[in-house]
């Protein structure tokens, strides 16, 4: 990941934000709103536990203690939150907010202590840098995965033509009223995995991709690709309806060409 960064490669993952949260800031605290990210049902409660103290109602009606059920390989076992308290520590409204905090502790930071380290070392291999800490989490995510959302007009905008296109001829014409017409969200990723080798958008959007669609003399042949240098090879098709069919194809029709 910390490679894919420093080479400025788009990965097809997402982490939640409490990663980087993490990586970034490891002095900052870590919140139930952190643990929402890896289990919404979870962060909820510590949630509505923080607003039944803050509503003066009784904690101790949970019937809870400063102990943490795991399951580990299909077993059920019972862990202490900390090892400075007693697990059958009753959780109520004077320790109640010591109890949320210990939880998200254990979750984010003691349980997975060990594999985060070596996640963060080979990290740091790469981007131990001092500008990497003027990130915010949103902005390492968007470094790492990509924009959420995509501006395909940025795509035909910026995209550039070779070896006898140009933006006026016909191939090209018809290719992109397909795209912009007829294609759904989801077959325009498509297209933009099988030019590019990822559908995700680097850091400035899909104008900074440049894409170059070269022409290929041979319409008996579907498009092809050349993803390390986003080159899509259309060929010169005579008819609308052929491009539009084998254009359709190719993009489905890629999975065994790519790396996940």
């Amino acid at each position: 990941i910390g490679l894919a960064i420093h080479n400025s490669i788009v990965l097809p993952i997402r982490f939640p934000l409490v990663v980087y949260k993490k990586l970034l800031y490891p002095s900052k605290m870590l919140t139930y709103f952190d643990l929402m990210q890896i289990d919404p049902s979870i962060g909820k409660s510590l949630q509505s536990i923080h607003e039944m103290v803050a509503r003066n109602e009784d904690v101790s009606s949970l019937y809870l203690d400063f102990s943490i059920t795991l399951d580990q390989y299909g077993e059920k076992i019972t862990s202490p939150l900390r090892n400075d308290i007693d697990p059958s520590t009753e959780v109520n409204n004077s320790n109640a907010e010591e109890y949320i905090k210990s939880y998200v502790n254990f979750v984010l930071d003691y349980s997975i202590q060990s594999q985060f380290e070596s996640f963060k070392k080979g990290f740091n291999l790469t981007c131990n840098i001092q500008s990497y800490h003027l990130f915010e989490p949103e902005e390492m995510d968007i470094l790492v995965s990509g924009e959420d959302v995509l501006d395909w007009a940025a795509l035909q905008r910026c995209a550039t033509y070779t070896d006898g296109y140009t933006s006026e001829s016909k191939p090209v014409k018809w290719f992109w009223e397909l795209f912009n017409k007829k294609f759904s969200n989801e077959e325009k990723k498509m297209f933009l995995k099988f030019a590019t080798g990822t559908d995700r958008t680097p850091v400035g959007g899909l104008g900074k991709l440049k894409l170059v669609i070269q022409k290929g003399e041979d319409d008996k042949r579907l498009p092809i690709s050349h993803t390390c240098f986003n080159i899509f090879t259309l060929p010169n098709y005579k008819d609308k309806k052929t491009l539009e069919k084998n254009v359709s194809l190719a993009i489905r029709q890629d999975e065994g060409f790519g790396f996940v």
